[in-house]
């Protein structure tokens, strides 16, 4: 849980609000600058 915004599935290092949205990091690729919801690559497991 994040300690800024308390939601799950990221920590505050990578949280969205504290980075804003140019520094939004993907949970599928690890990529910089997109979300999940819009990443280009196949979902990973």
């Amino acid at each position: 849980i994040c300690l800024l915004c308390r939601h799950r599935g990221h920590s505050l290092k990578n949280c969205p609000k504290f980075y804003g949205d140019k520094e939004k990091k993907c949970y599928n690729c690890g990529g910089i600058g997109h979300s999940l919801s819009k990443c280009p690559m196949p979902l990973q497991d």
